[in-house]
């Protein structure tokens, strides 16, 4: 008999994040480490349970467990047939749901693992994915931080995506020749209408994203740069474990024992862009293209200002 919904769910992922994390188990093995588990009860997964298990979580997941062969010694392994944006999410999602899982199994420690908050907005999230999957317009209410009222409008929802604890639509507002941004935490309302809407079939979020640092868009018409980065004082070890850009490439060091490491990266040149290198202070320097390193320098002599610091600009 399955278990109420909470420790069944429970169960799913910690079976996932646990043959996920071993890559790769026996059925024995499996039991092994449920019995560890607070989960268990001290129950061991029958061979006819552990399978519905592994449809119920390719059905409710998306994720496909697979045994290697046939037999009682078989190995199950996450499925690697999987699309790379499959792969992503999935990762993405399991990264997620296993920290709230561990963190929940370890109710002791609760007070001591430290979390980021949550996005906000996320009470918008079903209504404006079922416009999506629908491909109706949906009518938003909307307040800029720098307005003092919000305005109304209908926009065609294309896709959603998460950055720096927010989530951000990208849609086309109707009446206009462009797409914009749209911030959830900005919206007061969003409706999904019965008005349908032709998606585009050449419109690819990845694609449009690309070469953007955040979700700031580019000027209109503008290529994005390749962009120089000269790293000080071991900034690069952070660039190496945590790339600024899937673009980003290092450059070979000047010495064995460096004083500067160099990396390129080839995006539009957004103001959330430069707001990152900023918040490197002194350990990052644009060195190239020249326009990108003058915006940069108009905005730290612009902060030396609001400090009252007299910056000398390069002639």
């Amino acid at each position: 008999m399955l278990h109420p919904y909470p420790k069944i769910y429970h169960t799913y992922l910690w079976l996932v994040d646990l043959i996920r994390r071993h890559n790769g188990l026996t059925l024995e093995q499996i039991n092994e480490k449920w019995l560890e588990s607070e989960l268990s009860g001290g129950v061991t997964f029958h061979r006819n349970t552990f399978r519905r298990y592994v449809d119920a979580i390719d059905e409710m997941l998306g994720i496909r467990i697979e045994p290697s062969s046939k037999g009682r010694n078989c190995r199950y392994s996450i499925s690697k047939r999987h699309t790379e944006h499959e792969r992503a999410l999935n990762g993405w999602m399991l990264s997620t749901l296993s920290i709230a899982n561990i963190v929940k199994e370890r109710k002791s420690l609760q007070k001591r693992i430290m979390l980021e908050e949550a996005p906000e907005g996320n009470h918008l999230l079903m209504e404006i994915t079922q416009a999506m999957q629908r491909n109706v317009l949906l009518h938003i209410t909307y307040q800029k931080f720098v307005d003092d009222e919000p305005y109304e409008a209908d926009v065609e929802p294309y896709c959603i995506k998460l950055f720096h604890q927010r989530w951000y639509l990208l849609a086309h507002r109707l009446g206009r020749d462009y797409l914009a941004i749209y911030a959830f935490d900005r919206m007061l309302s969003a409706t999904a209408t019965t008005t349908q809407f032709e998606f585009p079939r050449d419109f690819n979020s990845e694609e449009h994203f690309a070469h953007l640092y955040g979700v700031f868009q580019g000027r209109k018409g503008e290529e994005h740069k390749r962009i120089t980065l000269r790293t000080y004082n071991g900034e690069w070890n952070y660039l190496r474990t945590l790339p600024l850009h899937h673009t980003q490439c290092e450059l070979p060091a000047p010495s064995r024992e460096p004083q500067y490491i160099d990396f390129t990266v080839e995006l539009h040149p957004t103001f959330d862009f430069l707001l990152e290198i900023l918040s490197h202070g002194s350990n990052i320097e644009i060195l190239k293209p020249a326009a990108v390193r003058e915006e940069m320098e108009r905005m730290i002599t612009d902060m030396a200002a609001r400090y009252g610091v007299k910056a000398e600009r390069r002639g």
